[in-house]
């Protein structure tokens, strides 16, 4: 099993133990994809670790001695590569620590330069003195990384991304309410009443650096990887969310724009007639009945969750009432989210502007696919005495339909946006 298609398995299991969880599936259930995820980790272990030391025993054997036609053999560090016959720790290990060895500069012990090389096979420098080459983050550390963003952002949270490594393409839409009829097998099913259209997810590069210096850059590799984690994790995730939501898509003729994921605002703005936006005059409150209206736009079937900024939350929502006087916002910060309002979570998104809300099924309603998983490429910069890391991905997303969304936004913006102006 190479890389990609342990990646791909692992990560097509995380997804589906997530769905069973947020759907309350049974113990038994959950357990079953987590023992097959456990599973498949010790598998590349083993494997890993055999390779290694079928490679310590090819390349480093020396004849010592030859006696009645027997040979002798003696292995030059065994002890060092990946040593399960010596009882050292697997490639797995070693790689975390080549890893971030190679990030602070520190030169890396004869295992771990074998795992680091094992893991980066096309890397053109010597490992240990290693710059301007993309470097894989080890699986865990770039799942603390994912965890870092979507705790960050709950838009992240609620999209589990396929890792499709290539054009993913999928059917957006959605059926009309006449699409209830019952058919035998002599029938014909009428594919007309379907609405629908394939769109495809090509891929864009989100790219983020964060620099330090080389004095911070002395430190231990835990510290260093708490540093990282943070860090890469905070700038990702921001750009990140703000492609889900805010995103342009692909820049057409006369556009200049970069590629990017097309956001959800973005979608629910292009369409014919704006459906699913209820806009207020700027300046004054929202009322509590542009809440039920936009609550009302989302299709059956579908479960929204309220995505605004912490100041709109605690400065708008929070302070809504009812006909009869009563605040609609009901607090529960022990819950998946701040409070609910009309039945639906609402949640702190930092990527929805100041005096908007959304209301949205993400988990049904949008789409994402990662086509080449996370690495990091090292820049020097000596003249400065500081070292930038650069966290790179291809990444896409589109929304699979309208109707799983409602937004609700000042006058004045749907205007600009009518005006083909382009947000910041």
């Amino acid at each position: 099993m190479n890389k990609q298609e342990y990646l791909n398995k692992r990560n097509t299991l995380l997804a589906k133990m997530r769905e069973l969880i947020e759907n309350n599936a049974s113990d038994d259930e959950i357990n079953d994809v987590k023992g097959e995820i456990e599973t498949l980790d010790n598998n590349l272990r083993t494997q890993a670790t055999r390779m290694a030391n079928m490679n310590a025993l090819a390349d480093n054997a020396i004849v010592s001695n030859l006696e009645d036609s027997s040979v002798v053999v003696e292995v030059v560090g065994s002890s060092n590569v990946g040593g399960v016959a010596n009882g050292g720790t697997d490639v797995l290990t070693h790689y975390d620590n080549a890893f971030a060895k190679m990030m602070m500069g520190v030169p890396m012990n004869t295992a771990e330069t074998a795992a680091f090389a094992q893991f980066n096979p096309s890397f053109s420098n010597d490992v240990n003195t290693a710059a301007n080459n993309p470097a894989v983050i080890p699986a865990q550390r770039a799942e603390e990384i994912w965890s870092e963003m979507r705790a960050s952002h709950p838009i992240i949270e609620a999209i589990t991304p396929k890792h499709f490594a290539g054009t993913f393409e999928f059917m957006k839409g959605e059926i009309k309410d006449s699409d209830n009829e019952w058919y035998d097998e002599t029938d014909t099913v009428d594919e007309s009443e379907f609405k629908s259209g394939l769109v495809s997810l090509t891929g864009c590069e989100l790219s983020k650096t964060v620099p330090i210096s080389w004095k911070l850059k002395k430190m231990s590799v835990k510290d260093f990887y708490n540093w990282l984690v943070r860090e890469l994790g905070a700038k990702m995730g921001d750009a990140l969310a703000k492609g889900y939501i805010m995103g342009l898509g692909k820049p057409g003729d006369g556009e200049n724009f970069k590629p990017q994921p097309k956001g959800i605002i973005t979608e629910l703005k292009n369409e014919a007639g704006t459906p699913q936006i209820v806009t207020y005059v700027e300046g004054e409150e929202l009322a509590y009945s542009l809440l039920t209206t936009a609550r009302g736009k989302i299709k059956s079937g579908y479960v929204p969750a309220v995505y605004a900024s912490s100041e709109t939350i605690w400065g708008t929502l929070a302070n809504i009432l009812d006909k009869v006087g009563r605040p609609i916002f009901i607090n529960d910060p022990l819950g998946k989210g701040v409070g609910s309002i009309l039945g639906s979570i609402v949640k702190e998104e930092s990527a929805i502007p100041a005096g908007c809300v959304l209301f949205g099924d993400a988990v049904k309603g949008y789409e994402a696919n990662v086509a080449d998983d996370m690495s990091v490429t090292i820049e020097d910069k000596p003249t400065q005495r500081k070292t930038n890391y650069v966290g790179y991905m291809i990444v896409d997303g589109a929304p699979r339909t309208s109707k799983a969304f409602s937004y609700i936004m000042p006058a004045t913006e749907a205007a600009v946006a009518d005006n083909g102006q382009t947000e910041e």
